[in-house]
């Protein structure tokens, strides 16, 4: 109808250690991670109104471009669209958030963690190991500390039974068993975490 919109922004940023790094802007701002009743935003990010498949595909490119090689295999990146729909006519709308996260920085997981941060640094995989600590002790109504790492924060309403839904996969290295082991148990342990996803008709 003549009263339809539609909006799709899209934010491409990535976690090095314990900092966001904007993917977007050749002139990243500081950025700040705040809690709101829809999720957590994070400020100072750029974000891109996309209105066709090829606009996307073009932002994708260019924050492709933007990753350090060098920062790769101890970063996170995150792709994060939020999509509004509204009829302003027929007086309806609606919003949604979908949030990847892809890492590969979690062969540290098979190795102790005071030894990984004494070789790399206290920062460089805290988030991961935070993660791993929170999924392992996770409790119903009590979820432990999700500000203890940007990662975690990032993923609050997975670990908080919030409104969401939340698939986690994992790609097993081959001929790392101590590896694979660690990322089986790790992914064992989401089991047991549990979402609240609420539908509105």
């Amino acid at each position: 109808s003549g009263g339809y919109s539609f909006h799709l922004k899209l934010q491409v940023f990535q976690v090095v250690g314990d900092r966001i790094e904007d993917l977007l802007s050749d002139h990243p701002e500081p950025t700040k991670l705040t809690d709101t009743p829809s999720g957590v935003v994070v400020e100072g990010l750029k974000g891109v109104s996309v209105s066709v498949v090829e606009d996307g595909a073009r932002t994708l490119e260019m924050a492709r471009r933007r990753q350090d090689p060098s920062k790769r295999d101890r970063a996170s990146t995150v792709m994060a669209l939020e999509v509004t729909q509204a009829d302003y006519f027929a007086g309806w709308g609606l919003f949604a958030r979908l949030m990847i996260v892809a890492t590969p920085a979690l062969d540290c997981l098979a190795e102790d963690r005071g030894l990984v941060q004494l070789r790399e640094g206290f920062d460089t995989f805290r988030g991961v190991f935070h993660l791993r600590t929170l999924v392992s002790s996770w409790q119903p109504r009590h979820p432990g500390d999700v500000h203890g790492s940007v990662l975690t924060w990032l993923l609050r309403d997975m670990l908080c039974g919030g409104s969401c839904s939340a698939t986690v996969m994992l790609c097993l290295r081959q001929q790392q068993p101590s590896v694979s082991k660690a990322l089986l148990e790790f992914l064992e342990g989401f089991a047991k975490v549990e979402t609240n996803p609420v539908c509105c008709d």
